[in-house]
């Protein structure tokens, strides 16, 4: 009873760390970007009658804009969350730290159960990645949610497995499913674990119901969902998309990245610009396959020892596999928040290594460890200043990120609500210049003309954006509105009905057309 009590003490501990370092973040607002997409436009999350379409449809579905992720849990949790303490910030906030303390205990859990590690190391161990200021963008983020929401359902599915309890571990695996779509990945690591920890080939009896689940849910998103049906998120053929080594070669540069990050954390930012590699020879290229190697050589090296230590590093390289673009094209190529999953596999590798020693070494080591917490803590804590308003984010990105298009049309926005016109046109023309074809700045440019009084430029930006997509409902409205101030009804009634057939969440437009035909009828 007493050991008990202690373990659950040292759980508590853990969980307390990750809240005192997450402490800040409800100083932080909503931001430009994901988090109007997925939350403050989303109509769906407003009303309970729009339940059924946030569950079968598509993420941004409720905004008016296609996506090509389905995720109805982390939609679900944002519908309870608003409907039960109305649209603010700190409830989605409070929502990613519990799913991060929870993941934490989780860790602590398999690395005491797989490893037989003592309380302390096993809690300093999991410290070390709960407090690790690269997981900051997954969990200060607050439309982050999917990944310590699909991490946790993953974590809690495994820890039922090993607990042999199948028909929980199977439910936790369907929810991470309905989390986030990498979540594809948990067969696999439970056969890698079977495999390399016990020591035991592919088990049907055992491992068939996961394989079946996940074929079943292949099928739905494939044919019940209105998603497009391709794993190329690119809206044109490239060469990094075209050539499987130049995604093989820009992968090995990503993965040595992302290892040097959790040694060392420095520079992390969102909007992370990375080049795609053509040839093996670009030294971040073969540095990092060299680092790779060694890590593959490690694992291998204790196969024969049936060692929790190979499980781990397989963890890391299994579950990076749906972000790393060898089979899905995903339209971007390194955010820290994908290292949320994989670093835990390290953690756990670690654990390992860290059993093989006496105990005396392991509680001193422990000891030794305790300025390292308080580092990472410490610079958790300033990495979630960056994510207070849309103005400091975006300074903070553009710092590293200067030609990032989103971010500079973003820092437009925020530049306009402080009421700094001429920086904010600034940067919308920088935005414009780095890359013409988000038809958002053109749009956001109109509005800023617009309430400057310049009618001829904000027409001409409205009508650029609806060049570039004609299904961009935002600039329709507002080109319904100009007409309709200027006298031209029949064309402002036009571009209104236009943008209620694109998007019919919008009150604002049935407002006008009512007022138009009640005028009519007189």
């Amino acid at each position: 009873m007493e050991r008990q009590t202690k373990k659950i003490l040292w759980l508590c501990l853990v969980a307390a760390g990750v809240f005192v370092s997450y402490s800040n973040v409800f100083h932080n607002g909503f931001l430009y970007g994901d988090d109007e997409e997925l939350i403050l436009r989303n109509a769906y999350l407003q009303d309970w009658r729009y339940l059924p379409r946030l569950l079968s449809q598509q993420t941004r579905a409720g905004s008016g804009i296609s996506s090509n992720f389905y995720r109805p849990l982390q939609g679900l949790a944002y519908f309870l969350l608003i409907q039960g303490f109305g649209m603010k910030p700190w409830p989605l906030q409070l929502l990613n730290i519990l799913l991060h303390a929870f993941n934490a205990v989780c860790l602590m859990l398999l690395i005491q159960r797989l490893t037989l590690l003592e309380d302390a190391p096993a809690a300093v161990l999991t410290l070390l990645w709960a407090l690790h200021p690269i997981h900051v963008e997954a969990v200060a983020n607050i439309n982050g949610t999917a990944d310590p929401l699909s991490a946790g359902c993953m974590l809690a599915g495994l820890w039922m497995f090993l607990q042999g309890n199948a028909r929980i571990s199977l439910l936790c695996f369907a929810l991470s499913l309905f989390s986030k779509e990498s979540a594809c990945i948990f067969p696999l690591l439970l056969v890698s674990y079977d495999l390399l920890s016990r020591g035991r080939v592919f088990l049907w009896k055992k491992h068939l119901p996961y394989w079946l689940l996940l074929g079943g849910y292949l099928v739905f998103h494939q044919t019940c969902l209105n998603l497009p049906k391709t794993l190329n998120f690119y809206s044109q053929s490239n060469p990094f998309t075209e050539n499987f080594f130049c995604r093989l070669y820009t992968l090995f540069s990503v993965f040595g990245k992302g290892l040097s990050l959790l040694i060392r954390p420095s520079e992390l930012h969102p909007e992370r610009a990375w080049p795609a590699f053509a040839s093996f020879w670009f030294p971040p290229v073969f540095i990092s396959f060299a680092v790779l190697c060694g890590l593959l050589f490690l694992g291998f090296s204790h196969l024969k020892r049936k060692s929790v230590l190979s499980f781990g590093i397989a963890w890391f390289f299994i579950s990076y596999l749906p972000m790393s673009n060898l089979w899905a094209k995903i339209n971007a190529l390194f955010w820290e928040h994908w290292f949320y999953l994989p670093s835990a596999g390290l953690c756990l590798a670690l654990a390992a290594w860290a059993a093989r020693f006496s105990r005396s070494i392991r509680e001193k080591t422990a000891v030794v460890c305790l300025p390292l917490l308080l580092l990472l803590g410490w610079q958790t804590l300033v990495q979630n200043r960056i994510w207070r308003d849309p103005e400091t984010f975006g300074k903070a990105v553009l710092r590293y990120e200067s030609g990032s298009a989103r971010t500079w049309n973003n820092y437009a926005m925020a530049l306009t609500d402080a009421k700094k016109y001429g920086e904010a046109v600034a940067a919308y023309r920088r935005a414009i210049v780095l890359r013409d074809d988000y038809p958002q700045t053109h749009h956001n440019l109109g509005n800023l003309y617009r309430h400057m009084g310049d009618v001829q430029a904000a027409f001409r930006e409205y009508r650029r954006a609806l060049e570039m997509d004609p299904k961009f409902y935002f600039s329709r409205l507002a080109l319904g509105e100009m007409f309709l101030q200027s006298g031209n009804v029949g064309e402002g009634t036009r571009q209104l009905e236009e943008a209620l057939l694109i998007y019919p969440h919008l009150p604002r437009v049935r407002q006008l057309l009512n007022q138009l035909k009640r005028r009519a009828g007189k």
